[in-house]
């Protein structure tokens, strides 16, 4: 995947925007946001750190945004910014999907760090879509795998407790997760 716009929340609008006469009844819309995050501390809520300027892209204003599509059938978000643990409660509640999945890197009170070998990747995002694809973003096998559902398939969920085992977490992360339904957390990003 090539990122060709601006890290801001006009940019994201702009995808939004032409997602909504897209985006089905039967569709899966999958966010994955990576770079910053800060918190204010004071029960304001946690924010994106947005390009160019250091702008914030707030919690409520991410969940405004994410209120304006249509129905659509599933939602999957994976949020590597440091205090990204604050927004699971309010992306849950403010998705139009029928099933939401949320998966955050840190706490919304604890920063996320970068795989110290590569720079590119918050190391639980790198591990949850490793999980995900069976093979690490490099393409080397997975030194183990948790259990797999769904014809033998890795659902959100077991990606989740994967990138969360102690063999392959930072131990300074502190991942969470949360979902709208059981059903949400059996999603899969394989094709059916």
């Amino acid at each position: 995947m090539k990122a060709s716009g601006e890290g801001n929340r006009a940019a994201f609008r702009d995808v939004l925007d032409e997602l909504k006469d897209k985006l089905t009844e039967d569709d899966l819309l999958f966010i994955n946001t990576s770079g910053h995050g800060g918190n204010y501390g004071d029960g304001r809520g946690p924010y994106l750190i947005a390009y160019p300027h250091l702008d914030q892209y707030t919690m409520s204003e991410l969940c405004e945004d994410l209120g304006h599509l249509p129905r659509h059938d599933s939602l999957l978000v994976l949020m590597a910014q440091c205090f990204s643990g604050g927004f699971n409660k309010a992306v849950i509640e403010a998705s139009r999907a029928k099933r939401t999945f949320i998966a955050t890197a840190a706490a919304d009170s604890n920063r996320s760090f970068v795989v110290a070998t590569d720079k590119n990747w918050d190391s639980f995002q790198r591990n949850w879509i490793g999980a995900l694809a069976r093979r690490d973003v490099n393409g080397s096998p997975l030194p183990w795998l948790a259990a797999t559902t769904d014809g033998g398939r890795i659902n959100v969920r077991a990606a989740f407790d994967y990138a969360n085992d102690s063999r392959v977490r930072d131990p300074r992360d502190t991942p969470e997760c949360a979902s709208s339904s059981a059903a949400a957390e059996r999603m899969t990003l394989d094709a059916v």
